[in-house]
């Protein structure tokens, strides 16, 4: 019987974006408890199985993104660089696309392969939304399967997904302000997301003169996020 290989990953998502929902549906009773070294936080670890590996899956704590010093965004990170994973299965709210994309963005520069799962796609229709998964690909390098946790569907094509995962980790994430049109437009839109950003107290405008300079915060991610949200969903 030939001995099946082991497979690390970390999943990591927006809070109430499904991803202990999708953690316990994948994993079941197979999880361990700890705390995350020096802190007090709850670290959660579960194991599953697919026809060629064993799997052990790290929950990551829930965030919008890298932007601040917060003690769950110190965790994520310190992981990240510290810790080898095979993969980052990253999970986003398919009804909110745009903001959800924006913490999938943050992670391509740190050079670990991505899967992203869209999640909530038995919701999309009561939204009017029809979302292109194998659209993702052509402006990021990441792979993208439709699910929903809750219902349990597209989950066999997900674990199918992680198993046979050899995705291309070069970050294309810097050709997008170059490649996608009218950056300056889709950068207002981010405005109507209500981003916990600095940049959006005071109700500030995001102009085309911060799309053409961006810097602080997340605000290239954000830009990118709305733009990959228009090419792979229809409204």
């Amino acid at each position: 019987m030939k001995q099946k290989a082991n497979k690390k990953i970390a999943i990591i998502g927006n809070p109430n974006s499904g991803k202990t929902t999708l953690f316990n549906l994948l994993t079941g009773s197979n999880q361990k408890t700890g705390n995350w070294s020096g802190v007090t936080v709850e670290r959660i670890e579960g194991n599953f199985e697919t026809e060629n590996f064993n799997i052990t899956i790290v929950d990551l704590p829930g965030l919008w993104g890298f932007f601040s010093d917060s003690l769950d965004e110190i965790i994520a990170k310190k992981f990240l660089i510290e810790e080898d994973v095979d993969l980052i299965l990253t999970i986003v709210d398919g009804t909110m696309l745009e903001r959800s994309l924006i913490l999938t963005l943050s992670l391509l520069d740190r050079k670990v392969p991505i899967l992203l799962a869209i999640n909530m796609c038995d919701e999309l229709e009561d939204y009017g939304i029809t979302i292109y998964p194998e659209k993702v690909k052509q402006f990021i390098p990441v792979d993208a399967v439709l699910i929903s946790a809750l219902k349990g569907i597209g989950v066999e094509k997900l674990i199918e997904a992680i198993q046979q995962h050899k995705p291309d980790i070069v970050c294309l994430s810097s050709l997008l302000t170059t490649t996608m049109p009218n950056m300056g437009i889709i950068a207002k839109e981010i405005n109507a997301l209500k981003l916990p950003c600095k940049l959006m107290i005071g109700g500030a405008v995001v102009t085309k003169e911060y799309a053409d300079s961006i810097g602080a915060y997340y605000g290239k991610d954000a830009v990118e996020a709305v733009a990959v949200a228009k090419q792979i969903k229809m409204k």
